[in-house]
């Protein structure tokens, strides 16, 4: 499924936190201004999938399941243990005025990057191996050394306007989140980001298996939205 291609500012919202005369998008892919809200009694299940955070929703509530071969809009009280859940694939292609090396290195601070406040630096952990990689990235920036270990080297450096670009990730490890202007990039431009992503928190477990941890589930789940649309 894709979204729709209008140029609109999209987000993910709470239901909660929905408002009368929002859109939404529908089953049908296309937005709708929200109306009105309505209530009633029901019992709660607690939906658990891969992708997606754990969601309580009403027994009624369908979603779009695909199990045999086959998709089917089903009440979550109807669904099983090994269905599959439909998910939608972000087509927009919105870019940004920014380098493909500052791209990568966005990917690289929201892998392992964080904010110096003392001095306003962005610092990077960098293995010795990958450090010639790294420079090349970032042969425009005075990059300098605070500090060397025997493996792992410590650098950074000063750019008051990729230094704003790196807070709108989100600063401390749980904090960070890959934000919709990221997401809605041209494809092979959202690769150079997630490239740069892997690179620093990624590995691969085998030929054709790569894989990444976090502790923000934010940002693993916009990760998956960039995959998705990527690699399908």
């Amino acid at each position: 499924k894709h979204f729709d291609s209008a140029q609109c500012d999209s987000a993910k919202k709470n239901i909660k936190d929905i408002k009368i005369n929002d859109y939404v998008l529908t089953d049908k892919n296309r937005f709708k201004k929200v109306t009105d809200f309505g209530f009633k009694e029901s019992s709660v299940f607690l939906l658990k999938a891969q992708g997606i955070l754990e969601t309580e929703t009403t027994e009624e509530h369908p979603y779009l399941i695909y199990r045999n071969g086959k998709e089917d809009y089903l009440e979550v009280k109807k669904c099983k243990k090994g269905d599959f859940l439909v998910q939608n694939i972000n087509i927009l292609e919105k870019d940004i005025d920014i380098s493909n090396d500052d791209l990568w290195l966005l990917g690289r601070y929201v892998a392992d990057g964080w904010v110096d406040k003392r001095n306003n630096s962005i610092k990077f952990a960098i293995n010795i191996n990958k450090k010639e990689k790294f420079l090349s990235k970032t042969e425009k920036y005075n990059v300098y050394v605070s500090v060397k270990k025997t493996n792992v080297e410590t650098l950074c450096f000063a750019s008051k306007e990729l230094k704003e670009f790196c807070l709108k990730f989100g600063v401390g490890a749980e904090n960070k989140e890959i934000p919709n202007f990221i997401i809605d990039l041209p494809k092979e431009r959202l690769k150079i980001f997630l490239e740069g992503y892997m690179d620093g928190d990624g590995c691969k477990t085998n030929k054709n298996v790569f894989k990444a941890t976090s502790v923000s589930k934010k940002l693993i789940l916009s990760l998956q939205q960039c995959v998705l649309k990527v690699y399908r």
